[in-house]
């Protein structure tokens, strides 16, 4: 017979027990969590994003996985998922995180094309998206580690992530009087990344750390 070492349990420690479980599923970590993961994922887009749910959509973004994601998605294009979502600071402020924490080359592209649809949404208007979110030098260079050179400009992924990079490129002329050297560099860094991407004889270690190239 089986002896509980508690005699009690208050609704505060049954919350803690759920929700150390549901973080374990959501890990992803074998294959019973991925599943439990993608049946989540799948009950959460029935429900519908709104911004009163959002962060749980992004929590399960940020796993990468592809059948979690596929579920996620059933009913949207990666590029219209946030579309009703008034984008704010704290959703880019999160895009940035799960960039940071990607390691390139190992995120299901789905995944990638929700995060960066909404930063290349956002920073179409850069002095706008910059005013929203004042993103960093290293912000840029976890986002653009996700460029892939093995594939063409052309290529979905590279190709919002170029077209964001240009936005950022032009960011002290919009902004002009108002400009500061933290601006300046983040543009100049901007138009040098996107340079030597699109220059065959350079690479992305002359403009981005190797040791960020590698990061997750």
């Amino acid at each position: 017979m089986n002896i509980s070492s508690k005699d009690q349990w208050s609704p505060k420690e049954v919350d803690q027990l759920e929700i150390g479980f549901l973080h374990s599923m959501l890990s992803c970590h074998n294959e019973k969590s991925s599943a439990g993961a993608t049946a989540y994922a799948a009950y959460l887009a029935e429900t519908g994003i709104t911004s009163d749910n959002y962060p749980a959509f992004m929590r399960l973004l940020h796993s990468g996985h592809e059948e979690v994601c596929n579920a996620l998605l059933q009913k949207s294009k990666p590029e219209n998922f946030f579309k009703d979502i008034q984008i704010n600071n704290h959703i880019l402020s999160q895009c940035f995180f799960v960039l940071r924490s990607w390691i390139p080359g190992k995120v299901f592209e789905k995944s990638q094309a929700v995060i960066l649809s909404v930063i290349e949404r956002v920073y179409k208007n850069p002095f706008e998206g910059y005013r929203l979110y004042p993103l960093s030098i290293s912000d840029l260079h976890h986002l653009a580690k996700h460029l892939n050179e093995s594939k063409k400009q052309s290529d979905p992924i590279n190709r919002l992530i170029l077209t964001f990079l240009s936005s950022i490129g032009e960011l002290h002329t919009h902004i002009r009087k108002a400009s500061t050297k933290e601006i300046e560099d983040l543009a100049t860094q901007a138009n040098n990344i996107r340079a030597n991407f699109m220059d065959e004889t350079k690479s992305l270690k002359e403009s981005i750390p190797e040791n960020i190239l590698k990061a997750g």
